[in-house]
């Protein structure tokens, strides 16, 4: 009687996946309902229809089994095994070796899941969710082979098997495709895999493919964003982001724009500020429409949820501490993977080791429910979980301190490149507006580009204090400036100046190329005289290799002068320096005459021995100018021999004394003579 209701119950579950050959559907409309459910990762739903289900279904027992695995836990994932157990030698559906598959793929057992993934084909060739599972195991599989490491973090060789299973991963998805053309999860599952092995462009044609059957599928939208801001193509990034939230729903919206995510409980980054404050602050490049950090934020968080999200848990990838760290710093240098181990008698939980340039990040999957979180021994010796920590390190303590020394991370790559510029600043007043003014000189070299016609370069100087206000943007053809460009030396030179409001504050230089998208980003402070209009000041000191009245003999500077900076204050012996500075608000006499008095001093920068055995002051070199002026302010304009000094570093001292009012200033810059 026994052996007769074993046959009955084998036929009545093989019964049940026949049917399921199109489209796994089920006799009874509750599992039918309950499967869709499962297969939407809604699992507590599908738990709901599975307890009104008569115990007598074949297929209800397998349905709960499945429902157990993805809730996670050690005790549920122990009933999940009684019921597969019990199902021994007396069922060979589909739906059993599938919900074996995935118990395995639960336990990170991937082989084992693997190949009870393929006998679930072997019986139901059309069982789309087997392919998709399969190539999910295959995926998971090739990243442990790609970062495998020993236990002394030594790369073991397994590329060849890394492959062999990163094409076995594609066969399967696109298999599940064939079968069912709009599976979002093979699509997306192949899209990953994709994208894991920088195969990009074939991710982004698969998701643009996707997007013609259904061109109001947020996330084809979103990972072509993904796709292309991984190949720093910023302007596509930015057409399909735009796109992508276009069509989201406000919560959505929100979402994408809300840089409190990047808030944890180890960093507060975003504090009393609103988002568009925030994004326009963090953008990396003002020169261009886009802004390349939120897009990178957009990019990575699109990229956790898809890869770290635990359904089961109901946490969206950007909820965990993977997807957490992962927004912050983004991609690591490498990643080393470890399974489950045994050592003596303890369990090594499954882990992951993100390397990064500064520190390093270990997350476990304590309670192996799919959720890694930081390495802390502690849980394991109090008793809150059953594994081992690989490590003896409190990797909680190590991630505060990487959050609160490191900015949010992301560096930005332009596709052409860094674009290779020096840059030159010096401050000045303007004594009728009583307004700091500001020297900007750039040179670009054009070694690496074969003509200048296919050349334009695109500069902008913003203020950064609060919001970036531009203050000067400017295209630049260089075939228009040929008096700028020196071709011996094939460079080109360009110049500006800038009133500002205030005598400190932050700024951006930026120089893009266009034509090959190439670019650089000067950021940082600088100090201005303060317009009182009473105190005796001086300008900053410009060390040029010449200054001159006569047009094309540099770039255009001030009062008429034309000038070729010294970049980098390197001279020739066979030249001398040119000095150019100015003085405000000398006092005057009676007859209002000023009088002033400038020493240069030319200082050996020593050191070491030589500085102890002769001294700071050894073979200094001072030249003094007496000066008389009938003005408030006036110009400087010298020249120092250097011919006959030896080569070498050396500080110049520029030193004005008010012979009026005894006042002095002194301006100092280190100088190399070659």
């Amino acid at each position: 009687m026994c052996r007769i209701a074993n046959i009955v119950w084998a036929l009545l579950l093989a019964g049940t996946l026949v049917a399921s050959a199109n489209g796994e559907t089920f006799r009874n409309p509750q599992l039918q309902s309950a499967w869709q459910y499962y297969t939407r990762q809604n699992i507590s739903r599908a738990q709901e229809l599975l307890h009104h289900t008569p115990a007598t279904t074949p297929e209800g027992p397998l349905l709960h089994a499945l429902c157990d695995i993805a809730g996670g836990n050690a005790y549920r994932l122990h009933d999940a095994y009684r019921i597969l157990d019990s199902l021994k030698n007396r069922c060979e559906s589909p739906l059993y070796f599938f919900a074996w598959g995935m118990f395995w793929k639960k336990k990170r057992v991937w082989s084992s899941a693997i190949t009870d993934f393929k006998r679930a084909i072997d019986v139901n060739p059309l069982f789309t969710e087997a392919y998709v599972e399969l190539g999910d195991a295959y995926l998971e599989q090739m990243l442990q082979y790609r970062d495998r490491y020993t236990a002394d973090e030594i790369p073991l060789s397994f590329e060849t098997f890394a492959r062999e299973d990163a094409r076995a991963a594609q066969n399967a998805f696109l298999r599940a495709l064939q079968l069912n053309p709009t599976h979002r999860t093979a699509l997306f599952k192949l899209g990953l895999l994709y994208y894991e092995e920088g195969k990009i462009d074939s991710m982004l044609s698969l998701f643009q493919q996707a997007q013609q059957w259904d061109p109001e599928g947020v996330n084809f939208w979103l990972f072509c964003g993904l796709g292309y801001q991984e190949k720093g193509e910023y302007r596509q990034a930015a057409r399909f982001f735009q796109q992508a939230l276009a069509l989201m729903d406000e919560h959505q919206r929100r979402l994408m724009s809300n840089p409190k995510i990047l808030n944890n409980h180890f960093v507060r980054l975003v504090e009393n500020v609103d988002s568009a404050t925030f994004w326009a602050r963090q953008d990396p490049l003002y020169l261009t429409e886009e802004n390349e950090f939120h897009q990178e934020f957009m990019a990575r968080l699109a990229y956790v949820n898809l890869r770290f999200g635990v359904p089961a848990l109901h946490l969206e990838g950007w909820e965990t501490e993977r997807g957490q760290a992962y927004l912050f710093f983004g991609k690591p240098l490498r990643i080393i993977r470890y399974g489950k181990t045994f050592e003596g008698k303890s369990i090594l939980a499954p882990a992951e080791l993100w390397i990064y340039k500064d520190f390093s990040l270990m997350f476990e999957d304590v309670f192996w429910n799919g959720n890694f979180r930081l390495a802390n021994p502690e849980l394991q010796t109090t008793g809150v979980s059953a594994f081992k920590s690989r490590s003896p390190v409190d990797f909680t303590v190590v991630a505060r301190s990487a959050y609160a020394t490191h900015k949010s991370v992301f560096e930005l790559t332009m596709p052409g490149g860094k674009l290779d510029v020096k840059g030159y600043f010096a401050s000045f007043l303007n004594p009728v507006r009583n307004v700091p003014e500001i020297f900007v000189a750039v040179e670009v070299p054009f070694r690496s580009f074969q003509a200048l016609d296919s050349l334009n370069l695109k500069i902008g100087f913003y203020q950064r204090d609060s919001l970036p206000q531009p203050l000067f943007i400017g295209e630049v053809d260089p075939l228009q400036y040929q008096q700028h460009y020196v071709p011996r030396e094939r460079r080109f030179l360009y110049a500006f100046n800038v009133p500002v409001k205030t005598t400190r504050f932050a700024y951006s230089l930026e120089i893009m190329e266009t034509v090959h998208q190439q670019a650089t980003i000067v950021r940082d402070s600088l100090n201005l005289p303060a317009p009182d209009g009473k105190q005796f000041a001086m300008s900053d000191v410009v060390l040029a290799k010449s200054i001159t009245t006569k047009a094309g003999g540099g770039i255009p500077f001030r009062r008429g002068l034309y000038i070729i900076p010294a970049f980098q204050y390197k001279f020739s012996r066979k030249n001398p320096i040119n000095l150019y500075f100015e003085l405000y608000n000398l006092t005057q006499t009676s007859d209002n005459k000023a009088t002033y008095v400038v020493e240069n001093s030319l200082v050996p920068v020593r050191r070491g021995l030589w500085r102890r055995l002769l001294g700071s002051s050894a073979g200094t070199v001072t030249v003094v100018n007496e000066y008389e002026v009938y003005a408030k302010h006036d110009v400087v304009l010298q020249q120092l021999n250097v011919e006959r000094l030896p080569e070498g570093d050396y500080r110049l001292i520029i030193r004005v004394t008010d012979a009026v009012s005894g006042q002095t200033i002194q301006r100092e810059v280190l100088v190399r003579i070659e």
